[in-house]
């Protein structure tokens, strides 16, 4: 089995930093929009989307502040509908800690309190153009098409 290619999403990173910063914005405290990205994968994972941060040790060892990535998983994510969409990405980002040290939260009461607190904010949001970005169709990374290309920046 080949390297799972991952490309930068550049657009649905800006999207979410639109949602973030307009909508989210209370219920995620200390979040630096900067210092988080979206990358697109063709991986064959059941999974729609994964986040990932960066662990405390190469943080210290290279001088580096807490970084976070959301992978989405392109074979999956595109089958599901809008609203399921919107609900995977409010899902990862709730696996962010309030204090943004580049761990990951479990699924735990706390957790799923943050998540639903994250829905409703997100079902009142009035920068609906930032949710719209997140939730379009994307076009097909894994095929390597020409509008793939204009989209998406191999990394």
């Amino acid at each position: 089995m080949g390297r799972v290619p991952y490309m930068d999403w550049r657009e649905g990173t800006e999207a979410l930093r639109t949602l973030v910063s307009k909508c989210l914005s209370e219920a995620l405290p200390g979040f630096d929009v900067n210092r988080v990205r979206v990358v697109v994968s063709c991986s064959s994972s059941k999974a729609a989307a994964r986040i990932w941060g960066l662990p405390r040790v190469f943080q210290v060892a290279f001088g580096l502040p807490p970084l976070y990535v959301i992978e989405v998983v392109y074979p999956v994510y595109s089958r599901l509908s809008r609203r399921d969409r919107l609900r995977i990405l409010l899902h990862e980002l709730a696996h962010i800690p309030h204090g943004f040290t580049g761990g990951l939260r479990s699924h735990n009461e706390s957790f799923r309190r943050s998540l639903e607190r994250l829905e409703l904010l997100a079902a009142k949001c009035e920068s609906r153009s930032a949710v719209e970005r997140l939730l379009l169709r994307l076009p097909n990374p894994c095929n390597g098409g020409t509008h793939a290309r204009r989209v998406y920046t191999r990394i």
